[in-house]
């Protein structure tokens, strides 16, 4: 059973840092899991109801150490990298201070392989034009016929008299 997803919401109480919630396989979730600052570290509660007598019961929990210990680790570390984005936003806004620098020595950078895709070529169908031959359309000269206009003589009025 793998964890598949961690939601951390921040609080900023004394003892309270952080409600949670884990699912499992992307089909179960557990809610209501509590980041509490302990006296010498960060630890996780289990979901818990109050008795009728005033003590609290776990309402689910693991069944071995190792279980639980891959919860906390998980709840914790997403606990750390909210509080990591918190604490570069605060000194962005203000002035400057060692907070950036510790953060970007403290996050290691994992290098993920990039996977190279190919495309395939897809050949270019060319289409040829077929060059139709222009026909030549000769208009034959035709000679024009010169019609000849004898010149008569006008008569004009001084002859008529």
């Amino acid at each position: 059973m793998d964890i598949t997803e961690v939601r951390v919401s921040l609080r900023d109480e004394e003892k309270l840092k952080a409600y949670a919630s884990i699912v499992f396989d992307n089909c179960f979730i557990v809610k209501d899991l509590r980041v509490i600052d302990g006296n010498d570290r960060l630890w996780v509660a289990m979901p818990n109801k109050k008795r009728r007598d005033g003590t609290r019961r776990d309402v689910c929990h693991p069944l071995n150490a190792e279980t639980r210990t891959l919860i906390e680790e998980a709840v914790l570390s997403k606990y750390d990298e909210l509080m990591r984005e918190n604490l570069y936003q605060d000194s962005t806004e203000g002035e400057e201070t060692l907070v950036e620098e510790t953060l970007v020595e403290e996050t290691p950078i994992e290098e993920t392989p990039i996977e190279e895709t190919l495309v395939e070529e897809t050949p270019v169908e060319e289409t040829l034009v077929e060059e139709t031959p222009v026909e030549e359309t000769l208009v034959e000269e035709t000679p024009v016929e010169e019609t000849l206009v004898e010149e008569t003589p006008v008569e004009s009025e001084e002859d008529e008299e």
